[in-house]
């Protein structure tokens, strides 16, 4: 078997072989020469921390503390209306915490505005800043630390009992937790200015809103068995209402002081005592009442007696 191999000979271009023809070379290669020299230039400055900041215009509110807290909390027993069962609920330990914050209030007035006022409100009252009592007043810029109460303790408590409450009815020990503000808690400040020479009512303002933030450790260092009147509860075994009187006093009812005649030189005590217990002496001459205490003032020794009624 022969095999035969034809050779074919071929013309290779210049552009398909990748070789670039002189005049195009030396163009590329003046081009290059020139972006070589050409200088480089410097780019502005990118990123908000090069660029100045411009100050705000308005109101601005700062927290400065009250970022953490604690609440001690006792458990107190109710009796239930129907008195035979009772249930434990969630009281502050304490009436004197403190729910005191700082707050920094700052306003700029615009350029060419006078300054009118500054205001911080919130659920426990208002703060008013002038510029003689701020930390700072340049005639355009207030700024003041005002301290503030803005915790609803109602609030707060519930929050703490929605926190340590267990599906059984339990509460656990201890629970760390971030406050949530509602809407009658918030921080408010506001700022009016007006232009020079306004008339009355003509002004300008701005305000500003801000929850405040705390995280709290509500924890329980007591457990109380008292009622809602004061009185500790007791459970007692027996069908029977049991009482109690102080120690010292007589447990017998008290009656009446027995009567005493004029004319009778025996004491009630001494009267009382023949009655119960000497026989009945005969009938006198003198009628009396029966069931009452009578004596015979005839005789020196005249003593007091029951006078018995015969039947008829």
């Amino acid at each position: 078997m022969c095999i035969g191999i034809r050779f074919t000979r071929v013309q290779a271009s210049p552009m398909r072989c990748g070789l670039i023809p002189g005049a195009m070379l030396t163009g590329l290669l003046a081009l290059l020469a020139m972006s070589v020299a050409a200088p480089v230039r410097a780019q502005p400055p990118v990123g908000p921390s090069q660029l100045a900041a411009k100050e705000k215009i308005g109101v601005t509110l700062y927290q400065v503390n009250g970022f953490k807290g604690k609440i001690p909390l006792k458990k107190v027993y109710k009796v239930d209306p129907s008195g035979d069962t009772g249930h434990y609920e969630l009281e502050f330990a304490s009436s004197g915490m403190n729910t005191k914050m700082d707050w920094e209030a700052k306003l700029v007035v615009p350029s060419g505005m006078v300054f009118k006022s500054l205001e911080v409100s919130m659920f426990n009252g208002n703060v008013n800043v002038t510029p003689a009592s701020a930390d700072s007043w340049d005639g355009q810029t207030i700024i003041d630390k005002v301290t503030v109460s803005p915790w609803n303790m109602n609030h707060v408590l519930q929050q703490c009992i929605d926190h340590l409450k267990q599906p059984d009815g339990t509460f656990k020990d201890t629970a760390t937790f971030d406050l949530q503000a509602d809407l009658t808690e918030l921080v408010r400040g506001k700022g009016i200015w007006n232009a020079p020479n306004a008339p009355p009512g003509s002004f300008s303002s701005d305000s500003e809103q801000v929850k405040p933030k705390t995280r709290v450790t509500a924890y329980i260092v007591e457990e109380s068995r008292k009622s809602e009147g004061g009185k500790e509860v007791k459970r007692l075994t027996s069908g029977r209402t049991a009482a109690r009187l102080p120690s010292g006093q007589n447990t017998r009812p008290a009656g009446p002081a027995p009567k005493r005649e004029t004319g009778s030189r025996v004491s009630p005590a001494k009267a009382t005592f023949e009655a119960q217990v000497l026989p009945a002496r005969p009938r006198m001459s003198r009628p009396a009442s029966s069931g009452q205490l009578s004596g015979d003032s005839a005789g020196a020794a005249a003593k007091e007696r029951f006078d018995r009624k015969k039947p008829h």
